[in-house]
């Protein structure tokens, strides 16, 4: 049965169309709808549609062989929607205002949508294999007990599942999209992303180091229900964790035990709030951080590369968003903490607490907004903007015990550049600026505001100077007889 025509094919009322033969092929210029439900059956044969459906009522495929479909097409259905096996040579949308059952194979060439107000049902491999996989759904319902699986098989294609209003319910029941262990494992891609503009749940601990697939879970509330008190609710994977933009709080007591393989990451409006318990993450790549948030507890870092500021780099250190609150906290980076000083790690630390630092890199950047004492494991120098009046005005060098470097600079590119018989000066502020002189210190410049104290390094060592406005005067008078540069102080 071959339908083909330049404009749409239309069906009055509720029809099945059969062939016990052979195939069936629609192909229009338009579309193929029709106002009830419609049934297509190739007994021995083979369906192809070769252009979009818009059905309202319920549409179901059967065929014996795949069910072709060609590119870029719409399947949409008022109702329910119910396919055998089928393959595309495109992209392919499937829509229903119920359900929508995969009842076999499909084998898309290009991006696949799923998109039901209903459940997705899936009881066979789903695969993608140069696309992406996107579900929308009130729940979604993997087979794995008849092996049923959804795969983005290219590298760097993306597997999305998003909610239809109620949430997801990560191995938790709940009214939302519910996802089992089991068929986490059994979906993969280069990225899953759980995404929810209501609430994801994560209600139990999630062992899944051999699940390499890097899981986003992107929430407006991100609900982790804790195991109780004094104990850990354990979240292992073996790729990365990326929490985006979500908003975490960790409810019921006990602490929160983060372990990945690859990296862990956090975006510009991504939190974790767990009230007075520790938090502990254990990362095998970097860790991009938003805010932790443990009241009166600690903060455990470790990450096999770096542990990076993710709020946003800054062109004014007073600008800086805080990324951990706690009353102790420790970073662990094979490589860098903090990337520069305007794009530092930013602790708010109780003033009785303790930062403890390890890093490789050549210097370490924090903000430390309570003065809070610092150690520091490494042999690098960690780069402290000092805060006084809510105003960072200083820079403070903390020299690491196993450090053999006297002269550790803030900036080794220009550094490198100073001459034999120059002498650094480093200063931070609103207008940070590195400074030489020569051995006369009249030939020290800066910007500073003279009515606030600066702490400098010289070759005597650190100082904490703010001259009078005498002084300032009288080195501005000899500095100009001497036809010398003089801005402001020092």
């Amino acid at each position: 049965n071959f339908i083909s025509t330049v404009g749409d094919i239309q069906f009055i009322g509720a029809d099945v169309l059969e062939s016990t033969g052979g195939q069936i092929s629609l192909s229009s210029g338009g579309t193929v709808n029709g106002n009830s439900d419609i049934t297509f059956t190739a007994s021995s044969g083979s369906l192809s549609f070769f252009s979009s459906l818009d059905f309202e009522g319920d549409i179901t495929m059967n065929s014996m062989s795949a069910i072709n479909f060609g590119s870029n097409l719409s399947i949409d259905a008022l109702d329910d929607l119910s396919l055998s096996a089928a393959q595309t040579t495109g992209d392919l949308t499937l829509k229903a205002g119920g359900a929508i059952d995969i009842l076999g194979t499909l084998d898309a060439n290009g991006d696949l949508v799923l998109d039901a107000m209903g459940s997705v049902n899936i009881d066979a491999a789903v695969t993608a294999a140069s696309g992406d996989i996107d579900i929308l759904a009130s729940d979604l319902a993997i087979n794995t007990s008849a092996m049923a699986t959804i795969t983005a098989s290219t590298a760097g294609d993306t597997i999305t599942i998003t909610d239809k209003g109620n949430g997801i319910d990560l191995l938790a029941i709940g009214s939302g999209i519910n996802i089992t262990q089991i068929e986490l494992e059994s979906i993969t891609a280069s990225e899953l992303s759980l995404q929810s503009d209501n609430t994801i749940t994560l209600g139990n601990d999630l062992n899944a180091s051999g699940y390499t697939t890097s899981l986003t879970i992107d929430a407006a509330v991100f609900t982790i229900n804790g195991a109780g008190f004094n104990q850990d609710r354990k979240i292992t994977l073996g790729g990365d964790l990326d929490l985006a933009n979500s908003v975490a709080t960790v409810t019921g007591g006990g602490r929160l035990v983060i372990d990945t393989a690859g990296n862990f990451s956090m975006g510009q409006g991504s939190s974790i709030t767990i009230p007075d318990n520790t938090i502990n993450v254990n990362a095998g790549g970097s860790v991009v951080l938003g805010l932790l948030d443990v009241g009166n507890s600690t903060v455990n870092l470790t990450a096999g590369d770096d542990i990076l500021n993710g709020l946003g780099s800054v062109t004014n250190v007073k600008l800086s968003k805080t990324n951990v609150i706690a009353d102790n906290v420790t970073l662990n980076a094979t490589a860098r903490i903090g990337a520069a000083s305007t794009d530092a790690i930013t602790l708010d630390i109780d003033t009785s607490g303790t930062i403890n630092l390890t890093f490789g890199a050549e210097n370490a950047y924090i903000n430390n907004l309570n003065s809070s004492n610092i150690v520091n494991h490494s042999a690098g120098e960690v780069i402290v903007g000092l805060i006084f009046s809510s105003q960072i005005i200083g820079i403070g060098h903390n020299i690491g015990m196993d450090s053999t470097n006297e002269l550790n600079p803030l900036n080794q590119s220009i550094y490198d550049e100073i001459e034999a018989d120059e002498t650094l000066i480093s200063i931070l502020g609103a207008d940070f600026q590195i400074l030489f002189g020569e051995d006369d210190e009249d030939d020290i410049v800066s910007t500073m505001m003279p009515s606030v104290p600066v702490m400098i390094k010289t070759e005597d060592g650190w100082e904490f100077i703010a001259p009078s406005r005498r002084q300032n005067l009288e080195k501005l008078r000899n500095n100009r007889n001497r036809g010398e540069r003089f801005i402001d102080w020092l």
